[in-house]
């Protein structure tokens, strides 16, 4: 997370949104990475060979990986937004402390904004290929295959959703994020578990609605948050939902199926998140962050 507010606060505020898309698609540029390469492994090994040593070689690649993260790191300055704050003397010993003590609704508020991209991210890119595969008979190629064009069709809209975050305000898109999974969730996750000529449209339209969320939520924590504290509430805020809440997202959405007996379960879980977030929308107070 503090790549995000590391980018965030190299720019000009008439950047911000894009900024903050970008080190959205980050995250995204891994799943893809990760997805195409099992779709590759898929094409060539057999699932005997993965499982005893095909997993090992696709886990190598990443050291590559955090070995240029490190050396791109290493040597980087400070941003102009926390030297004004050591120069200022506004430095807080326990930001953590600090932040519980007089900031809690703006954990709050920053749980509910991040918690459907959380929630909708892991649904879509973690539970339904699974799904498919284990409940539905894909073929373990094709899902992973359509997962993977469903990531590009990600990490080419968010951007140009931050750009237009950017022009008409961030806190507008979320809100219809949220109204969208409301209304869409349940016709498009029908389509996918009763295979037509939709199915594979809906995945995408699926992978489409998550980038709304994702392009806007950055941006609006950094608005919302306060130079001092930003980075410890946004991290936990963003681990916590990412980590926890949208982490079990597979789990509670197989639990839902096989305790109610109906497949539609799951999305339940996946339409209460988007509840979630736009209630928290109407408690965003903006440009706290930057003024």
């Amino acid at each position: 997370t503090n790549n995000i507010i590391y980018l965030c606060e190299t720019t000009s505020t008439k950047r911000l949104f894009f900024l903050g898309s970008i080190g959205s698609c980050t995250a995204s540029f891994g799943i893809f990475i990760a997805s195409s390469i099992a779709t590759i492994f898929y094409e060539i090994f057999s699932s005997t060979y993965l499982s005893l040593w095909g997993w090992r070689l696709a886990y190598s690649i990443s050291l590559l990986i955090g070995v240029t993260t490190y050396l791109m790191r290493r040597n980087m300055e400070e941003t102009t937004v926390f030297q004004e704050i050591v120069n200022k003397k506004r430095i807080i010993n326990n930001p953590i402390l600090d932040s519980y003590k007089s900031q809690r609704k703006d954990y709050l508020i920053a749980f509910g904004l991040t918690l459907l991209p959380a929630t909708a991210f892991n649904y879509v890119f973690m539970f339904l290929p699974n799904y498919l595969i284990s409940s539905l008979g894909t073929n373990a190629s094709k899902a992973l295959s359509d997962n993977s064009i469903s990531l590009l069709f990600r990490l080419s809209i968010i951007p140009i959703l931050g750009i237009i975050a950017d022009k008409i305000g961030g806190i507008k898109i979320a809100r219809l994020a949220s109204i969208l999974f409301l209304i869409l969730s349940i016709p498009l996750f029908y389509s996918i578990i009763y295979p037509s000529f939709f199915t594979t449209i809906s995945i995408y339209l699926f992978a489409i609605l998550t980038t709304l969320n994702a392009a806007t939520t950055p941006g609006l924590l950094m608005k919302m948050l306060k130079p001092e504290t930003r980075s410890t509430i946004f991290s936990f805020t963003f681990n916590c939902c990412f980590g926890i809440f949208g982490g079990i997202v597979p789990f509670i959405s197989f639990l839902l199926i096989n305790e109610t007996g109906s497949k539609m379960a799951s999305v339940y879980y996946l339409m209460f998140a988007a509840l979630i977030t736009f209630v928290a929308t109407f408690f965003f107070k903006g440009n706290r962050g930057y003024e």
